[in-house]
């Protein structure tokens, strides 16, 4: 049997917002043993109330008494509330009340709940609304995974743990490894982050008027089932072969299409090409191109298949296109990682290796990596196709999609092209927006750098379009107006936030050395995590200010600055260093690292 905790001590505690938050830790720790047995908030606020001295010497189990000892304990945090009357102001300017007095903020028990208890809402109800779905989302996964281990393919795995070197075998094996890992994590949440979940629902809202709890439903059942429609796929019987059709399409008709691809594939594309035009389609796919980093000259292809498809030749344009799709995730491939040896693999290879850089990869990927394969090694086979017509139909989409993927990706590569076609002032008014830019230049791999027709772009933008159109040197200046005063006030908030630094004059006189040491007492790291997140901004851009100054002397002066410029670079060589310093600092805390 534990020990009895002491009674909480209202008188022990001031009226401070430190008070009030140590208070409300501890009471919590006096109620989550009991959390789940509560079936009203009165039990609730009775419960509290009795670990309360001295409110629990007079404390009864009725609505009065619970009133009445939560009256005290909110005047002791907020002091007397008074009242105020609510008046309509009429149109002669005159006021008239209107209803009842009410308090000036809330009434003591709407108070206590959301700042004392921090409930509002009992935990019971929420555990009892969403476990029984959970339940039943673990026995449809396990199900599931019966159903695999009944197959042949998994059987074999089963019994020899070798994957034998057949596409539709490993398309099984990933989807069986798949219903693994989600059955994992549906027990996880069911033994345990469940009722984290009710708790958290039932948690007061400090600003409730904002109604933010309402957009954080999915976190209710936080794993692929419970986000059906739009989690991945688990039954590869059902891998999604029409979504990624319909990402240029009105959401209002998307329901309607997906069932009509299905049954009737020759009249959706009737509709489809209602909605999307042709020539509308082949727009936005030269278009993309123009914004790609190809290492092949991919350009004449591409022109080869709008003219074919122009001449309704079905069959070429389909044996034309579908390689092309298998290129362009090989050079999605080569954007991000040039030595990658996924190059050289299969499809499926490829389309797994770009997943990670696609934050849709989940909903539209598995057609790319599961079933198209499949109809290539088909073709390949046997040079047969059935309804040649709407398979180039597919592909041109599968291709015209895939396009547009490539274009959204976040890699280095993709975005600077894409500043090098765009050419956009806006982009470039502040030290910011330059800063940004040098980081992409700074993160391209050594093999995109070294290339000839890239190292000739990027010279000719730097110095025709960042140098002479953006006014380059009005940015420095306005960049080093900005370094005293911003680097003054971050270390005089860094100091404000952390007691440890209050009585330190200068940054300088605390080492790498000393932060590690420091970083040991549990306070001083909480109040350094505070102190970065508050700072978020300022942090941010005093280090957008290093990068800003490094690509302006390396990138556009190439080393030479020009004289008038020289006090602004001298400016931010005697204010550098404490930039390194807020970036080991930062470095040192693992929580704060992406």
């Amino acid at each position: 049997m534990s020990p009895r905790r002491k009674l909480i001590d209202l008188k022990s505690y001031g009226q401070t917002g430190k008070d009030l938050d140590a208070f409300r830790v501890e009471l919590s720790l006096r109620l989550m043993p009991l959390i789940f047995s509560f079936e009203s908030i009165k039990e609730l606020q009775y419960e509290a109330l009795k670990h309360i001295k001295p409110i629990n010497k007079s404390l009864q189990n009725n609505p009065s008494s619970i009133h009445k000892g939560i009256t005290k304990v909110v005047d002791h945090f907020f002091g007397n509330r008074k009242k105020v009357q609510v008046h309509r102001i009429n149109s002669d300017g005159t006021m008239t009340p209107v209803g009842k007095k009410h308090d000036e903020q809330e009434d003591s028990e709407e108070m206590f709940q959301r700042w004392v208890s921090g409930f509002s809402q009992i935990p019971n109800h929420h555990l009892n609304y969403l476990k029984p779905q959970v339940e039943e989302d673990l026995k449809e996964i396990n199900k599931l995974i019966k159903f695999y281990e009944g197959l042949e393919e998994v059987k074999d795995f089963l019994v020899t743990r070798k994957v034998r070197p057949f596409h539709d075998t490993r398309t099984i094996l990933d989807f069986y490894s798949r219903c693994q890992e989600e059955r994992q994590k549906i027990l996880d949440y069911y033994l345990e982050g469940v009722y984290e979940r009710a708790i958290a629902k039932s948690r007061a809202h400090i600003f409730p008027g904002l109604g933010l709890q309402s957009l954080d439903f999915w976190k209710d059942y936080p794993y692929e089932l419970g986000r059906h429609p739009y989690g991945r796929a688990l039954d590869y019987r059902e891998i999604d072969h029409v979504s990624h059709r319909l990402s240029e399409v009105p959401v209002r008709f998307n329901g309607e299409l997906k069932i009509l691809y299905q049954e009737n594939k020759e009249q959706f594309y009737k509709e489809y090409f209602k909605l999307r035009p042709l020539e509308k389609i082949f727009e936005g796919m030269c278009s993309n191109f123009e914004y790609l980093p190809m290492t092949n000259n991919r350009s004449h292809i591409f022109e080869e298949l709008r003219a074919v498809f122009k001449k309704k030749q079905w069959l070429a344009f389909y044996a034309l296109a579908l390689p092309q799709v298998e290129g362009v995730f090989a050079e999605m491939v080569k954007s991000a990682n040039p030595r990658s040896g996924v190059i050289t693999k299969a499809l499926s290879d490829k389309v797994r290796s770009v997943r990670p850089d696609y934050e849709l990869s989940d909903v539209y990927f598995d057609y790319y990596e599961y079933e198209l394969p499949k109809q290539r090694n088909s073709f390949s086979h046997t040079g047969v196709v059935q309804n040649a017509k709407l398979k180039a139909y597919d592909t041109l989409i599968d291709l015209e999609h895939i396009l547009s993927v490539y274009a959204s990706l976040e890699n280095p590569l993709v975005a600077i092209h894409k500043t090098l076609r765009n050419r956009n002032l806006k982009d470039f008014t502040d030290f910011k927006g330059f800063a940004k830019y040098f980081n992409l230049l700074n993160a391209l791999p050594k093999e995109h750098k070294s290339k000839p027709d890239l190292k000739i772009a990027l010279d000719n933008f730097n110095q025709n379009f960042l140098r002479e159109a953006c006014s380059i040197e009005g940015i420095v200046r306005n960049a080093e107006a900005n370094i005293d005063f911003g680097f003054s006030d971050l270390w005089s908030r860094c100091k404000s936030s952390i007691p440890e630094f209050q009585n330190i004059v200068s940054w300088r006189a605390i080492n790498k050395p000393k932060l590690q040491k420091l970083l040991l007492e549990e306070k001083f790291k909480e109040n350094s995590k505070d102190f970065f997140q508050f700072n978020d901004e300022e942090v941010s851009i005093a280090i957008s200010m290093k990068i800003f100054f490094y690509g302006v002397e390396n990138h556009i002066y190439k080393g030479h600055r020009p004289d008038e410029l020289k006090r602004a670079f001298q400016t931010w060589e005697d204010n550098k260093s404490f930039v390194k310093w807020l970036i080991d600092f930062k470095s040192l805390i693992p929580e704060l690292l992406d």
